[in-house]
């Protein structure tokens, strides 16, 4: 009885780390049955999972965006500072 009262600590650590490394082998054991169990429901399939985005109107703004506009504020074709009227 006295050992266990000066290695309680340990004693406690040990089953511990023994249920983690318990539920670690669970895990990497079970991962795979449930995988299959969930294609077999679902039907999930790997190669047509990915669908791309339609990203046409993205394309679209960057190109615009790359193509800036010029800004004139100087010289007889500009109305910023001294409109025509």
């Amino acid at each position: 009885m006295d050992k266990i009262k000066k290695h309680w600590e340990k004693i406690l650590l040990g089953i511990v780390l023994t249920l983690l490394a318990g539920g670690a082998l669970f895990v990497v054991l079970e991962v795979p049955s449930i995988q299959a169990k969930l294609v077999e429901e679902v039907g999930f399939d790997r190669k047509n999972a990915f669908e791309p985005e339609d990203l046409s109107g993205l394309k679209a703004l960057l190109a615009r965006a790359e193509d800036p506009k010029s800004l004139r504020l100087a010289g007889p074709d500009h109305n910023t500072f001294n409109p025509v009227g």
